[in-house]
Parts: C-alpha cells; structure tokens; sequence
C-alpha cells in the first residue's frame, strides 16, 4: 500500500477538430492539464508541477502547449500581463486666458494644441518589418495642431488645471496617448483674483 507519492491528476480542458501535426490526418485533439501532485494517504497536498498536453485521438500523439494556448482553446480567459506594451504618450500642458465672468459661470472653449499624432501612413506602427516610415522616420506619429474642446466648470479659479484624458500625444510605436492639462489662467491686463 502506498502511503505517501506523487500523483498526476488530469483535467480534460477541450476538445477540438485539427489537423495533427505528427499523423496530418484531421480529428479530434484534447487538451488536458496534467497537475502531479504530493500526497500522503492518498490526499493531495501540493501541486509540483502542471503541463498542458494536446493529444490526437486518431495517432495517441502529443504535445506539450503553453497554458496560453490551453486556456485559449478551453474558451478562458487570459490572465496574463501583455508582454510588450508600448509606452505612454507625453503629456501636455496648456494654458488658456479666461474672463473673470467665465469663471463665475462656467463655459467651454476651444483652443489649438500641437502634439505628436498617429502617423497616418503607417497607422502608428513607425514602418512595416525592417523598413521604417518615410513619414515619420519610424516614430509612429508626426507633430500637428488639432482642435480640443475643455469645459470650464462654474466656480473655477485661476491657476486650477482642468485634465483632458488621453488627448495628449501619442505613445512611439502605437502607444495610448498622455493627457493634456489646461490651466485657467487671467486674460493679459485683467485683474486676478
């Protein structure tokens, strides 16, 4: 009888139509985790290791999957960080000349920024393969002035700063966007408060 060991329990995760890569022929495949576990009278302790192994039910063939795969094929969801994010655009600061009488009732505005933007020709991804964009020397955005728009809550104050989520610049290489902030600033000769 035996008292402690290792054992493997399987968990069949899918089963899905392919063709196998060893055999060519197209069947089903399974996909099953394989956790070996400690146990002591039979009782599992802890987990030692798990695999993830695609089988042919036509040829008994297998092959070790990432869990990647395994949870892909399985339908759940996948928890794993993005492994290559690219980095977050700049942020911008822009300052606006507002009445004393905007302020006490609030408005909106609109006003120029220039920031880098998607380069148009190459959808932000700075060239295709080795080759990098002639528009944008492979950064994935070019310089340009655009419209934004910034509500001015009633009540504001001078010096506050009023964030406009993700209308900043761009990220290199197809990165999300840095904020731009609009500092409520008094119009040239007009008394501040």
């Amino acid at each position: 009888m035996l008292i402690w060991g290792w054992r493997t329990f399987v968990t069949r995760l899918a089963v899905f139509f392919a063709v196998c890569g060893h055999c060519r022929h197209e069947g089903a495949q399974t996909v099953d985790e394989r956790r070996t576990k400690f146990t002591l009278f039979f009782i599992p302790l802890f987990t030692t290791s798990t695999k993830y192994v695609q089988q042919c039910t036509l040829c008994a063939a297998r092959t070790l999957v990432s869990k990647e795969f395994a949870d892909s094929v399985a339908g759940r969801p996948n928890t794993a960080p993005p492994h290559n994010t690219a980095p977050r655009g700049r942020d911008a600061l822009v300052q606006i000349a507002v009445h004393p009488d905007e302020l006490r009732t609030g408005g909106h505005r609109q006003f120029p920024v220039e920031t880098g933007v998607r380069c148009e020709r190459c959808a932000g991804w700075g060239g295709s393969g080795s080759t990098p964009c002639s528009t944008c020397a492979g950064q994935g955005r070019v310089r340009a002035t655009r419209t934004v728009g910034a509500g001015i809550p009633a009540g504001a104050q001078y010096g506050a700063r009023l964030r406009l989520a993700n209308e900043g610049e761009v990220g290199p290489n197809g990165g999300p966007p840095g904020d731009i902030y609009v500092e409520l600033v008094p119009p040239s000769g007009a008394p501040s408060r």
